[in-house]
């Protein structure tokens, strides 16, 4: 026999013998899972940063809130500080064609391009309504029709559709609620226009609304909404004028409109007053539009005009005129940039001042003032400028300044790793607690001239222990309290997350002066902290680890290098919070793992080439170093049994150091001898990218780094004296928008530890009747009392931290493995638990709660499985990051299931997914009710003010009160002068309800059964033939004639384009029938004409035999 043969046979019989071996093996018991279905409930709280892919800008004067909207149907709402919020709709992907505020109404529109509509409420951040109102067309424009809740789209076939928005008003009245499509049309062929819809626009002239419309290749025109008529329109001139881009109304006395159009001029024309003034009833027919001004931006090869919009006059327009803001219309070579545009120009010349450039831009809206300030309507205060890379900019009219506006997180550094900090409140001054991190935080001081002030921040972040156990979050004890994110600076930044918006309280380090000794700056690629020694390990690009400690004293610390060389030291003064210890740098390649072990005294450092070390923290030195084959993802340090350490030489209990490696291999070892506990790596059988690993006890509890205090003697930051007195600046937090007031208080650290608890003074009132749990119905589950103390976070580190661990959990891109720690020391490979996923995941988090261990998994959707049973309780797929979800970067879990997902762009979503988790605190409201309902401006004159006496005259007062009911009453008298021209119109709500069909619909609805007369022909042609017939006396029928249906549809309906190639084909084809018809006649003619030739030539033959012998006188 081969051996070849028979080697392979050999082993396929081994493969078997093992695997009938693992089937008949006894079955180790997995622990019950403690997480049960009702005690998961994912739901997203948050969105903090600046969303990807934003295309529109909007702004509500009333509510000062911003809206920023993408192309995947995400609308970012922003107000004052403290006040973010992300509405998510139905997932578009299509650019934003419209966004805006619905006017005295809580609520916001966008539309897009794909015909894509969703309404959202502001107060409840939840999407009222979703539809799509044209599936088939693409919408161009987008106008508010003012007089009722309905607005006007239009769509790339030229025709305009009408849709109702209603929902509950302020008032209480409840109208329909949603969007609502109506049957009304307003149809290219009945304004008799052609081309595409390229802009609408509308106006209010007293009760009657007006709309532009501007078509590519007929120029624009006034239409009458109510009336139903045309009152104006673009004359038709013999030179073509460019083709139009955009358009907008001049003011708000619907009697004048500028367009711009493709080669850069912008041309303002003027509605007749006639036409204005007369009752649309007597109006028989349209006047054509007069021009008013001809403008450009720019003389000399001007780019197209694409945007315009009016501004009335201010401290900012040129000479403090109206003008117009337009967008493009610079030369061809220069950016499209915004310039405002003089409509009364000085001279021959255009008055045009440019607006500094900032970038490519995105969008732009009018930054306009309170409408109730003003008479003549609303004055621009400044212009938002959005630009790529998501930069908005605030251009102040007054001081012609630009301010650029952006958000906490969008300000810094890209994200590269993140996680949560549980805050313990321990009596000691290394423990990082959260009441301790809020007094020693530097708060900056806010620019005061943050332009949106709407919406209202949370009341207080300090809240007592009585408040926390009755459904309020704790300030001193937070299983998510603290979040810490590492940056690509080289720096980690300390965040409170208990409110919906973090706050950032502190950065590690603390100053650029250690960057500068070290003469660079390496991005954190990892870090971990120890939540009870205050212990922070951070590793760089480079193979660089710094070491900090957190401590409340300022002191001058002893700063230990440990490098490739002799180890030194040096005295550094720092300040309270983390303080930078050690330097420690033997690694040459990028460093991609690290663990802290306080209990120990021991720190893993672990990076990009497979090189682990371990390092003494209790006297800085390098312990061991160890090698595998691929770059290390994960380290974790736990005791193991001593039954199943005796399986190596006997040993008793020892500390065994996980390894798990970019290649899925998980190696373990001996921290004392520096040796590996396992024959071989283990490696699973389908191996993927390897993502989390987690270590479980015996009864299936996720355990935590063997934590504890530890003082470290040589770095001389342990101070048993008093500490000393700081002189630090506490922040009062300020009314909406104005700059913080700088409070110096003194106090002493001691103060920290003997305020347990703040006075009821101190606390801003809280809503307790506000749904904290956002939809969470009300069960014995979720009463206060099942809520975790502070012995239950403090202990978990305590006390599991000492367990032995008995499972080991690896979760990869595409599968969830548990095993035993007793196999996997024995050398097998099989695993207890497996779940395999569809689609790969993209990261995968354990953690460990009240309710029991888990796991949470991200990718398409956040799902939760339970530990160690791998079972799946939960899901959802509301998922942020629509356009990019391979841009996170880490998903951290925190103790009560709060997930802290960030990405690439600085984007922040949270979740929560456990019942009994106090959710982050959020703003008490984003929209202020008093702000949606307009306000009666009482002015008082001089003489109707109080006097000293306390009491006002009589006679001043009459006067006022009766000048303001002359002016009352005049005002009455001109309304009902304008509603008497148009009482008989009617309503909008009647005309908008009305069915109109289209000429293609009312020839589609004839029967082809149906017989259709023609009227009598008038033409010349006609009368004619019939004096022709009186003439000779011919019988001439009186019955009218009839058409059928299918021959009116040829005759009327338009042409597609099948029937067009149709037309073609018969037309070639009858054109060749008719040409081999005249090649045919041709031949016979031809061949007649030949014998006629033949004919002739005998015939004169003959005649010539004939009369050859006659003379001429026989003639």
């Amino acid at each position: 026999m081969d051996p070849t043969v028979f080697g392979t046979a050999t082993k396929n019989l081994a493969r078997k013998l093992n695997t009938q071996v693992s089937k008949v093996r006894e079955t180790r018991e997995v622990p019950v899972d403690d997480l049960r279905d009702q005690d998961v409930f994912l739901k997203f709280r948050s969105h903090t940063g600046f969303p990807d892919g934003v295309d529109s800008l909007a702004y509500d004067s009333r509510q000062k809130l911003l809206a920023v909207g993408t192309r995947d149907g995400r609308i970012k709402i922003i107000g004052c500080d403290g006040v973010e919020c992300m509405l998510t709709g139905e997932e578009v992907e299509s650019r934003t064609i419209f966004l805006g505020f619905l006017k005295n109404r809580p609520e916001l529109l966008s539309v897009y391009e794909n015909g894509k509509i969703n309404l959202f409420d502001l107060e409840n951040e939840d999407v009222i309504d979703s539809t799509c109102v044209c599936p088939e067309h693409r919408v161009t424009d987008v106008t508010v029709v003012p007089g009722g809740p309905y607005m006007l789209v239009g769509c790339d076939d030229g025709n305009a559709r009408v849709i109702h928005v209603g929902n509950k008003f302020p008032s209480g009245e409840t109208v329909e609620k949603g969007i609502l499509l109506k049957p009304y049309k307003i149809f290219r062929e009945d304004l008799e226009m052609s081309g595409d819809l390229v802009c609408i626009e509308s106006v209010l002239n007293g009760d009657r609304p007006f709309i532009l419309f501007v078509y590519s290749e007929s120029g624009a025109l006034v239409w009458d909404v109510r009336a139903e008529k045309i009152l104006s329109r673009i004359p038709d001139t013999d030179n073509a004028m460019s083709r139009p881009m955009c358009a907008c109304w001049v003011g708000d006395r619907a009697n004048c409109f500028a367009i711009g159009y493709e080669d850069g001029s912008i041309m303002v024309w003027g509605v007749s007053a006639s036409t204005l003034k007369v009752h649309p009833s007597k109006l028989s027919h349209y006047e054509d539009s007069v021009l008013v001004l001809h403008l450009e931006v720019s003389p000399i090869n001007p780019s197209p005009i694409k945007a315009l919009s009016f501004v009335r006059g201010t401290q900012g327009t040129p000479y403090g005129k109206d003008c117009l803001l337009v967008l493009g219309g610079q030369s061809k070579d220069a950016p499209d940039m915004l310039s405002l545009v003089s409509l009364e120009p000085e001279g021959n010349t255009n008055d045009v001042q440019m607006i500094p450039w900032f970038g490519e831009i995105i969008s732009h809206t009018l930054l306009n003032g309170s409408e109730e300030k003003q008479d003549d309507g609303p004055c621009t205060d400044g212009i938002l400028i959005l630009t790529e890379g998501g930069q908005i900019v605030v251009h102040d009219m007054s001081s012609w300044e630009p301010l650029p506006v952006s958000l906490k997180f969008q300000e810094l550094p890209p994200i590269t790793c993140s996680a949560f900090l549980p805050s313990i409140s321990l009596k000691h001054s290394h423990s990082p607690s959260l009441k301790t991190l809020r007094y020693l935080s530097w708060k900056r001081v806010e620019d005061s001239r943050w332009p949106f002030n709407g919406g209202v921040p949370p009341s207080n972040y300090f809240i007592s222990e009585t408040d926390y156990m009755n459904g309020e979050v704790d300030s001193s004890s937070h299983p998510s309290g603290v979040v810490l994110i590492g940056h690509r600076d080289g720096r980690v930044r300390v965040w409170d997350a208990v409110s919906q918006v973090p706050k950032l309280m502190c950065t590690v380090p603390q100053s650029n002066e250690i960057f500068s000794e070290e003469g660079r700056t390496m991005p954190v690629l990892c870090f971990d902290v120890c939540p009870i020694s205050g212990l922070l390990a951070v590793g760089h690009a480079g193979g660089l680890v710094r070491l900090y400690q957190f401590s409340t004293s300022p002191q001058s610390v002893r700063k230990v290098t440990l490098g490739s060389s002799a180890p030194f030291d040096s005295q550094v003064d720092q300040g309270p919070g983390w303080q930078y210890l050690m330097k420690y740098s033997p690694h040459s390649d990028d460093i991609t793992s690290v663990s802290v072990a306080s209990k120990l005294g021991f720190l893993a450092v672990g990076d990009h080439s497979g090189c682990v070390s371990l390092v003494n923290l209790s006297s800085p030195a390098r312990m061991m170093e160890h090698h595998l084959r691929a770059p290390i993802i994960s380290l974790k340090f736990a005791v193991i049994n001593k039954d199943l350490a005796s399986l190596r030489d006997g040993a008793e209990s020892l500390t065994g150091l996980f390894c798990l490696a970019q290649d899925g291999s998980l190696d373990i070892i001996d921290c004392e001898k520096n040796v590996s506990l396992l024959s071989k790596p283990l490696r699973a059988k389908n191996q993927s990218k390897p993502l989390h690993m987690a270590l479980l006890s015996a009864d299936g509890s996720v355990l935590p780094n063997l934590s504890a205090e530890l003082e470290l003697t040589w770095a001389d930051n342990n101070s048993t004296s008093k500490p000393r007195t700081l002189g630090m600046t506490k922040l009062t937090q300020a009314s909406q928008g104005r700059r913080l007031g700088d409070t110096v208080k003194e106090f002493d650290v001691e103060e920290l530890e003997k305020r347990d608890s703040l006075q009821e003074d101190d606390l801003h009132d809280i809503n307790t009747d506000a749904d904290l749990w956002n939809g969470v119905p009300t069960s014995p589950s979720h009463k206060s009392e099942n809520y975790p103390n502070d012995s239950f976070y403090s202990s978990y580190f305590t006390r599991n931290g000492a367990e032995p661990c008995s499972l080991i959990f690896i979760g990869s891109s595409e599968y969830l493995r548990l095993y035993s720690i007793d196999a996997v020391l024995k050398g097998e490979r099989s695993s207890e638990r497996k779940v395999k996923f569809e689609e790969p995941i993209l990261s995968c988090s354990s953690f460990h709660s009240i309710s029991g261990s888990g796991l949470l998994t991200v990718s398409k959707t956040i799902s939760c499985y339970t530990l160690p049973g791998l079972q799946l309780v939960g899901s959802n797929d509301h998922y942020g990051l629509r356009k990019s979800p391979g841009s996170v970067t880490s998903a951290p879990v925190s103790m009560d299931g709060q997930v802290f997902i960030t990405s690439k762009t600085n984007e922040i979503l949270r979740f929560s997914s456990l019942v009994r988790a106090p959710p982050p605190i959020g703003p008490q409201q984003l929209v202020r009710r008093q702000s949606l309902t307009p306000k009666l401006v009482n002015q008082q004159s001089e003489g109707s003010k109080v006097g000293p006496k306390g009491q006002a005259g009589i006679s001043n007062i009459f006067g006022t009160v009766k000048g303001a009911a002359t002016a009352a009453s005049g005002m009455m008298m001109q309304e009902i002068e304008k509603m008497s021209k148009t009482r008989d119109l009617p309503a909008l709500g009647e005309v908008f309800q009305k069915q109109v069909y289209s000429l293609d619909d009312e020839i589609e609805s004839i029967s082809d059964d149906d017989s259709v007369p023609c009227s009598t022909s008038t033409t010349p042609q006609a009368t004619t033939v019939q004096r022709r017939s009186e003439l000779l006396g011919s019988k001439s029928s009186d019955k009218t004639a009839k058409r059928t249906a299918s021959a009116v549809k040829r005759h009327y309906r338009p042409a597609t384009k099948t029937d067009d190639v149709r037309s073609v084909m018969e037309k070639n084809r009858n054109l060749l029938e008719e040409r081999g018809q005249k090649l045919k006649n041709l031949e016979e003619q031809s061949a007649a004409l030949q014998n006629d030739t033949e004919n002739f030539a005998s015939m004169a033959q003959d005649l010539e035999k004939a009369f050859a012998e006659r003379k001429w006188w026989h003639f």
